[in-house]
């Protein structure tokens, strides 16, 4: 099954060629690949083998973010495994049928991963599940977004944006979601002080503001260390919240968090448009 988007037309920069196929966790090479994903992410490396079983009782539908493979999209693949030093057989290149695809050619129909999404029918980042966030029991299911991440090489792609609209249309179709769902969230931290890693400095964070920023994954190793060095003079901070809000997703609910006093964890809720909308 292939779902094709159509922009809206508004003024923004052009589209990506993207697609997003399925990640097939039963798959050890893929398993393996999604590992060394989120640990450039920084979180949830662990979670691999605990998300192949929410895949597997159909909780959950997890997506390569892709593009269309070239000598380009390759390398860049290539050269941040052999940087990462894991293995080098790490799979750059998918030649199954996508599940959903923006601006692709007629020739397009071999992928490169930069990054992954998931579709959960469950919440499992909470115990107990939080209904708010996703409920499967309702007559018009709650559907979450979780664990979007992208390949900093393709920072600015417009991938994330992809990847986000295509789970809300993927939310009212089968076997992913279903045609009764009304509703997607997403969760988030937001904070507007940051604290670097070599310094107690506070650096304040606005929309456009373009600063050096310490990435640090949970194990306290310096991502661009990771990525051999090569990390940018200047990074554009970015505040998922209002990346969110710009997505059309409104905040319904924040809990403090001990990270300090503008730390907060942000449940945001959108509502999808059905069928009957566009007649």
């Amino acid at each position: 099954m292939r779902t094709t988007f159509f922009s809206s037309g508004m003024s923004s920069p052009p589209s990506p060629a993207a697609a997003l196929l399925l990640i097939d966790l039963e798959n050890g090479t893929e398993r393996e690949l999604l590992k060394q994903q989120r640990t450039l992410c920084g979180w949830k490396s662990e979670r691999v083998e605990r998300w192949r079983g929410e895949v597997q009782r159909s909780e959950r539908s997890m997506f390569w973010i892709c593009v269309p493979s070239s000598p380009t999209a390759v390398d860049k693949a290539a050269d941040l495994w052999a940087s990462l030093l894991v293995d080098a057989n790490m799979p750059l290149v998918l030649d199954r049928s996508p599940v959903y695809t923006l601006a692709l050619s007629a020739k397009d129909s071999r992928f490169t991963p930069v990054g992954h999404i998931s579709l959960d029918r469950v919440d499992h980042d909470h115990s107990p599940p939080d209904l708010a966030l996703a409920d499967p029991s309702l007559p018009s299911p709650l559907l979450t977004i979780t664990t979007l991440f992208v390949l900093p090489a393709y920072a600015g792609s417009r991938l994330a944006s992809f990847a986000m609209k295509a789970c809300e249309m993927l939310a009212q179709q089968e076997p992913f979601g279903s045609v009764a769902c009304r509703a997607i969230t997403v969760n988030t931290v937001v904070r507007k002080l940051l604290k670097t890693q070599e310094t107690t400095e506070r650096v304040k964070i606005t929309e456009n503001e373009n600063s050096v920023e310490e990435w640090v994954d949970e194990k306290g190793k310096n991502i661009w260390e990771m990525l051999g060095g090569q990390r940018p003079s200047q990074l554009r901070r970015w505040d998922k919240g209002a990346w969110y809000e710009r997505l059309g997703f409104v905040p319904f609910r924040d809990l403090p968090l001990d990270w300090g006093e503008d730390a907060k964890f942000v449940y945001y809720r959108k509502e999808l448009r059905t069928p009957e909308d566009t007649l």
